[in-house]
C-alpha cells in the first residue's frame, strides 16, 4: 500500500503541470414541450497520466452543471433552470475497461453524458450553458498519500500544517480539468 501511495504521489507531482491538450465540451439541445432536452459530449478531459491514475485505483470525478437561460434584449439573460450531475469514471480490472457510472465506455477521451432535461422553457430564445470539471486527485486524497509517505497510516489525530495543506491543494488543483460550452435550444 505504501509503495502504491509513493507511486501515486510521485506521478501526481511530476505531471501536475505537464503540457496537455485542452479539454472541450459540446452540446446539442432541442425543445420537447416545456423542456429543453440536451446531449453533452466532453472531449480531452483525460490524458494518459490521468487515465493511468484511474487504472491505479483513483476515481475520475466529473461535476457537470447545465444551466438553461432565456435571452433578454438590453438586459442580462434570465436563468430558468439548473441541473447539476455528478459522474464517476473508474477502472474495472476484471473487464479491463473504463466505466462511467458503472457502465462500460469504449473511449474515455470522449464521454457522452446521458441526456439532460431542463423544465421551465417557456417562450423566447433559449440556450444551454455547460460547465464540466474533472478531478482525479483531490486535495484530500493527495493529502492522505503525503501522510502515508511521511508518517505511515497512523496520524494520531494531527492536522497537517497550513503550508502542507497549501502545497497539496496546489498540486491537486493542477490536476483539475475543466471544459465549457453553449448551445442554442432549437
Amino acid at each position: 500500500m505504501r509503495s502504491t501511495a509513493c507511486a501515486l504521489a510521485a506521478w501526481a507531482v511530476l505531471f501536475a503541470g505537464a503540457a496537455r491538450a485542452d479539454p472541450s465540451a459540446s452540446c446539442a439541445a432541442e425543445r420537447a414541450g416545456d423542456r429543453a432536452e440536451g446531449r453533452v459530449v466532453l472531449s480531452g478531459l483525460f490524458d494518459e497520466e490521468l487515465l493511468h491514475l484511474v487504472r491505479l485505483g483513483l476515481q475520475g470525478q466529473i461535476r457537470l452543471e447545465v444551466t438553461l437561460y432565456r435571452r433578454r434584449r438590453f438586459w442580462f439573460d434570465e436563468r430558468r433552470a439548473l441541473e447539476v450531475r455528478d459522474a464517476v469514471v473508474t477502472w474495472n480490472r476484471d473487464e479491463r475497461r473504463y466505466l462511467l457510472d458503472g457502465r462500460g465506455i469504449e473511449e474515455p477521451g470522449t464521454l457522452t453524458i446521458s441526456p439532460v432535461s431542463l423544465r421551465a422553457l417557456g417562450k423566447g430564445d433559449h440556450y444551454l450553458e455547460i460547465n464540466a470539471k474533472l478531478e482525479v486527485v483531490t486535495a484530500k486524497s493527495l493529502g492522505q498519500m503525503a501522510t502515508w509517505l511521511v508518517k505511515g497510516s497512523d496520524r494520531n489525530g494531527e492536522e497537517p500544517s497550513p503550508l502542507g495543506r497549501g502545497l497539496v491543494s496546489y498540486v491537486a488543483a493542477g490536476l483539475v480539468r475543466t471544459a465549457s460550452a453553449r448551445c442554442r435550444v432549437d
